[in-house]
């Protein structure tokens, strides 16, 4: 039987708890069996991925794929037959011009997180185009990663300040980044659920370069800083992590924290050999040109494109000089939430860079077990579907689905 404890803690809200995880772990040997895959070298125009951001599965089981590069949404059922194409590249109504994720939400809208036109693209569950949703508002700008289908409607999705531009040049906002509820309906607004203090981001401008101004925004706290996640819970509360401890907090939708689930461990010093393998994963990152957004002004047009145009061998050799680092290795490296209102939490390991272990817990704390050698799945449907983004061993992108083991509930 999986071990509990609660003990009571000064809380900010009286019917908050904290529950601290058992020493012992409960290690799960059971392992996942493969149901069918999406992507190839070469075939179909479906069958080719360029850049896979995001993943998720409807009430019936359907994937569906937001393949970046293509600047599409694939959907297959759940043989892995592949049924339609949703959006294409372009500016005009339903056109997507830098997608950067998607989520299905609860009445089967296919939502698609769209940089170019600062909002999201909103597609009907038949594929058919409905209306798009500027997100943008005065002093923030959205942002798409890790945003998620809300169970009450609409998505939860974090935002971040603007940068302006004024007579004394270009300056970052700074100060919150809230993580905000958005219903994308009517007339109602977002509300906050949490919000993460974030540091000023350096703005430099270059001056010109073939006729057209260049202004790089620069976001990056030091290395092995505690990765802010967070992920929705079935009843709209979220779990969030945002500490170098292993501290998850559960934060109902009125903003206030129910329950902190906790192990009893302290951070480690980051050292030398930590430092040397960051800046390698550093360097890896920034050669890599899948990584890169390029954004074009070309007569008052907006384009945008992804991969290609990665930073050069100067450029990266200048960053990692002015590189720094936290002083401590967080417990955490993230977690991510599933419709079962399961938890996973990913472990630091070992070693500084690579794959930890994975809690997986449920919202009330209850400790289900511990996987080791495992990856996070990027989405889970109602009946036990995974969705994990991989790459085979000739670097071919794909989509692998899994059935999950019953012991992982």
């Amino acid at each position: 039987m999986p071990l509990l404890m609660l003990t009571a803690t000064p809380a900010t809200a009286a019917a908050q708890q904290s529950t601290v995880l058992p020493e012992r772990e409960r290690i799960l040997t059971s392992e996942p069996t493969q149901v069918y895959s999406v992507g190839k070298e070469e075939g179909e125009s479906w069958e080719l991925l360029a850049s896979v951001v995001s993943t998720a599965f409807d009430e019936n089981d359907n994937l569906y794929v937001m393949d970046a590069g293509n600047h599409r949404v694939l959907v297959f059922d759940p043989a892995g037959r592949f049924l339609r194409q949703i959006g294409k590249q372009g500016q005009g109504p339903g056109e997507l011009m830098a997608p950067l994720g998607m989520v299905v939400g609860v009445n089967g809208d296919v939502i698609v997180a769209d940089a170019g036109r600062g909002g999201y693209t909103i597609y009907g569950a038949d594929g058919g185009y409905k209306e798009t949703v500027i997100a943008t508002s005065e002093g923030r700008m959205f942002m798409a990663t890790g945003f998620q289908a809300s169970p009450v409607g609409g998505i939860v999705a974090r935002s971040m300040p603007t940068v302006t531009r004024s007579a004394q040049g270009v300056q970052a906002g700074s100060g919150k980044s809230p993580v905000m509820h958005h219903p994308l309906a009517g007339e109602r607004e977002p509300t906050t659920l949490y919000e993460i203090d974030i540091p000023p981001p350096r703005v430099t401008e270059q001056g010109n370069q073939q006729n057209r101004r260049v202004v790089m925004v620069l976001s990056a706290p030091p290395i092995f800083t505690p990765n802010v996640s967070w992920g929705v819970l079935p009843t709209g509360s979220i779990a969030v992590n945002n500490s170098a401890r292993y501290a998850i907090q559960i934060i109902d939708p009125h903003g206030s924290v129910q329950r902190i689930i906790r192990r009893d461990e302290e951070p480690r010093r980051v050292t030398h050999r930590d430092r040397e393998a960051g800046r390698e994963r550093q360097r890896e990152q920034m050669q890599n040109p899948r990584n890169a957004v390029r954004v074009t002004n070309q007569g008052g047009r907006m384009g945008f494109s992804r991969g290609g145009g990665g930073m050069t061998e100067q450029q990266i050799e200048e960053r990692l000089r002015d590189i720094e680092f936290a002083d401590v290795m967080p417990l955490v490296q993230g977690l991510t939430t599933d419709v079962h209102g399961r938890i996973w939490v990913h472990r630091t390991g070992e070693r500084a860079v690579g794959p930890g272990p994975i809690d997986l817990l449920d919202a009330d704390g209850r400790y289900i077990g511990t996987l080791r050698g495992a990856a996070l799945p990027d989405a889970v449907s109602a009946s036990g579907l995974a969705a994990f983004i991989e790459r085979d061993e000739l670097d071919i992108e794909r989509v692998v689905v899994r059935k999950l083991p019953a012991d992982w509930t």
